[in-house]
């Protein structure tokens, strides 16, 4: 998948331009919608325009996934 070519937000991905860690439950929502449907991917570093930038922390994804959602959906973190 070229992410560069992802316009806008669809039921299959969501983008967000940085981790919230302030606001988890925000992108946890998102997270939680995917689940209950039929999956669809979060794109942390990627701008609504396309820009890409760089993301911190991967570990901080996964641990907080687990900590705010019950069950624990399954989930992959990727680069």
């Amino acid at each position: 998948m070229d992410i560069k070519q992802l316009i806008g937000e669809t039921t299959d991905y969501n983008k967000k331009l940085a981790l919230e860690e302030k606001k988890p439950k925000s992108w946890c929502k998102i997270i939680s919608a995917f689940e209950n449907c039929s999956g669809g991917k979060l794109i942390f570093g990627l701008s609504n325009n396309s820009e890409l930038v760089r993301l911190a922390d991967a570990e901080k994804i996964s641990e907080t996934i687990k900590i705010h959602l019950n069950p624990i959906p399954e989930f992959r973190v990727s680069f």
